[in-house]
This record gives structure tokens, sequence and C-alpha cells, in this order.
């Protein structure tokens, strides 16, 4: 309740204030006038004399090359800002000059990065739109050179793709083919002619070689162990019987000697004695003769004959088994492995051969599709170099300067500023009162 009485008083104070200033206003209001009217009129000559220039906006889309920019946007702006020193009045008054129109702004967009804001300005809209024109060939040669170089490149992998794939057309999967058949009419019958000579030759002797070993071999060892047997030791027994009957009677003549030797002369003697050494002799030859044809007789039974019994059996545990393991590796192992052979040549040299063949010719569809795709990437749907979109925006009108928003501004800061004067003005005489009664 206390704190009403200082609201009203500061109320009625601010109310006595703001009267006072109007009071001021109102008496002063002839300075608000003159300056307020002299700064408009400053600001209606300035647009009056002030020479008009007209504006040219356009969109610049940055080149590309697929989805990757020829060249970052802000380098770009920063590049073209610092050519046509957007950043330079003096620079651009020279330039309106000289050749009538000059680049004031080149701006990044924000929401579409790939495109650029180019303002120009000219005393007309031909000269503003020629140095738009002239910024924007700028920018297309200091490019082209590269789009140039990338077409250049893709067409030259297109050439090697297209000469690729005439190699493998003409040269790769003949040479492939023409495998396949050295295969199927050298390398097959080569094997087939193998398998025939196993077959016909290498077989036919060894049956041969069996047959020789069963018909004739074993039988000429067998005869000749009969021959041993039946012939040759019969013969050694008669002629040591034959013999042994000999010693027998050549032993009882000289015991008919021996017998001699008392009833007889010196001369019967003499002679007996001959006669003795003579049969002696022939005991002794008979004797050497018994003992060889015995010695004879025990070496073929237990050498001669044995031997050549071993030499039988080692025909049949040998000669015949190898054989017969010769010919059974010939039906089982060697005619086997070489049919599979064949199967392999077909089922995995052919067919690796043919799988090259089918691999050159998906080669030849993939480069198909690359050369599609690098003619595209050289289209101008995929590479452009940088062009205005949507055209270059012009007006009728000039753009600068403004004259009524800058008439409307002068008048605005001209009244402000009239008003700040006034308040100054009444402040110092004020002040000066003051001085002046004190």
């Amino acid at each position: 309740m206390q704190q009403q009485p200082n609201q009203q008083v500061c109320v009625e104070e601010d109310e006595i204030d703001l009267i006072e200033l109007l009071h001021t206003l109102k008496r002063r209001r002839k300075i608000i006038y003159k300056v307020t009217g002299a700064i408009t009129l400053l600001a209606i000559v300035y647009v009056l004399f002030k020479t008009p220039l007209y504006e040219v906006k356009a969109n610049l889309r940055i080149g590309f090359i697929g989805e990757k920019l020829l060249v970052d946007p802000t380098i770009l702006a920063k590049t073209l800002q610092s050519v046509y020193h957007t950043d330079e009045p003096d620079f651009k008054s020279k330039e309106l000059n000289a050749s009538g129109a000059y680049v004031d702004a080149v701006n990044t967009n924000r929401k579409v990065k790939n495109f650029l804001e180019i303002i120009t300005y000219g005393l007309d809209n031909d000269r503003a739109l020629a140095k738009t024109k002239e910024l924007v060939s700028y920018v297309q040669k200091e490019y082209q050179p590269k789009l140039d170089q990338y077409i250049l490149n893709t067409k030259n992998e297109i050439e090697r793709l297209k000469i690729q794939k005439k190699n493998i057309l003409e040269i790769t999967i003949p040479n492939l083919k023409t495998q396949i058949k050295l295969i199927e009419d050298m390398k097959i019958p080569q094997i087939d002619k193998k398998i025939e000579l196993l077959k016909t030759q290498d077989l036919e002797k060894l049956k041969i070689q069996l047959s020789i070993l069963e018909k004739q071999k074993i039988p000429e060892i067998k005869k000749k162990i009969e021959f041993y047997e039946k012939y040759k030791i019969k013969d050694i027994k008669d002629k040591i019987a034959f013999y042994s009957q000999k010693l027998k009677e050549y032993n009882k003549a000289v015991q008919a000697l021996y017998e001699q030797f008392n009833k007889s002369d010196d001369t019967k003697v003499m002679i007996a004695s001959i006669q003795m050494v003579n049969y002696q002799n022939l005991i002794l030859d008979l004797q050497n003769k018994i003992k060889d044809l015995q010695l004879e007789k025990i070496k073929i039974i237990e050498e001669i004959i044995p031997q050549l019994e071993d030499k039988i059996e080692n025909i049949k545990n040998v000669d015949m088994k190898k054989i017969k393991y010769q010919i059974d590796n010939i039906l089982n192992v060697k005619i086997p492995q070489l049919e599979k052979e064949k199967e392999k040549i077909r089922l995995a040299e052919i067919k690796k051969i043919q799988d090259r063949i089918l691999a050159q010719k998906n080669q030849i569809t993939q480069i198909n599709n690359k050369i599609k795709v690098l003619k595209y990437n050289i289209s101008p749907a995929n590479i452009q170099n940088s062009k205005v979109v949507g055209g270059f925006i012009t007006k009728d009108h000039p753009a600068k300067p403004k004259r009524k928003l800058i008439v409307v501004v002068a008048f605005i800061t001209g009244l402000i500023l009239s008003i700040f004067l006034v308040f100054l003005i009444e402040f110092w005489e004020e002040n000066k009162k003051r001085l002046e009664e004190a």
C-alpha cells in the first residue's frame, strides 16, 4: 500500500517529461523540417545524378564427371572472386568505366552445393549479360581440358577393350577350339592306338611267350628229365654192370695167373707177369670208368634232374607268373589307365578348354557392358561442363540505385538526426541557462 503514491509520482513525472519533449519538438519543428528536408533533398539529388546500373543474375551449375564435380564450389567461388575482384570497389569502378559492366558477387548455394550464384551489374542489360557470359566462358575454358582428357582417356579405354574383344574373338577362342580339335584328332587317337597296340602286340607277345613256356620249354625240360631217367641212367647202369662183369672176369684172369706163377718156368712167369700188368691196367681203367659212371649217375640223380625240375618250377612259378602278371597288368591296369586317361582328357582337358571358351565369351559380355558404361560415361547425361541453368535473369529497370528505398531511408535518417539535434540543442541551452543563473 505504501508503494502506490511513489508509482503515481513516477508516472506523472514521465507524462510531464513526454509532454515537455513533444513541446520541445513542436517548438523547434523548423530545425526538424530543415534537417530532414536537407538530407532527403541530398538523397534525391544523389539518386537523380547516380548512374543507373542493370543487374543480371545467373545460376551456374558446376561441371561434373559422373557424381564428381570438376571443382569444389567453394574453391571455384573464391577463384572467381579473386579473378574478378568482387571484394574491391575500386576495381569495380574501373571495370565499369572500362567495359561498362563488372561482376559484383559470386556466391555458393547452401541448399544446392553444385550451383554458384553470379551477380553482374552493367550500364545496360546487354553489357551486364556479356560480362556474365564472359565469366561463364572463363569457367568453361578453365575446366574443358580436364573434360577433354577424361573423354580422350575413356575413348582410348573403349578402343583398348574393342581390341581385346577382337583378339578374343579372332585369336583366343579359335586357338582354344583348335586345341580341342587337336585333342580329339590326335591325343585321343594316340591313346586308342596305345590301347590297340597293348591288345594286339604286347598282349599277344606275352600270350605267345606263355604258350612257348607251357608247350615247348616245359615239355623240352620234361623230355630231358625223362631222357636222363629212362635212358641215360639206364645206360650208365648197363655200362656199370658191363664194366663190373668185365672187372670180375679180369680179376679171375689175374687170379689164374697168380696160380700159374708157382707151376710155370721162368719164361711163362715173365709172360704171365706181363699179362698180369695188362690185366691190372685194364682193371684200374674199368674201376675208374665205373667210378666215373657212378659219379655221373649221382650227378644226374642229385643235380641235373633236380636242376631241371627246379627249372620247370621256376618257369611255372616265376617266368609264367611274371608273364601272367604282365598280361593281368595290361588287362587290368594299363588299358584301364589309358581308358581313364582318355576319359580324363574328354572330361577334364576338353571340359577345361570349353570352360575357358565360356569364360572368354563371358569376358566379351563384360567387355560389351564396360564399353556401354564407358560410352555412357562420356555422354552428355554423365559428363558436362559448367553451364547456366534457368537462363540469365534480367530486369527492364535499373537495379541500382534503388531510388525509392534510398529516399525513404534518407528521410527516416534525416528525421532521426534532426530529432537528435533538437534534443542536443535543447540540452545545451538548458545547461547554459543553469550556468548563467548560478
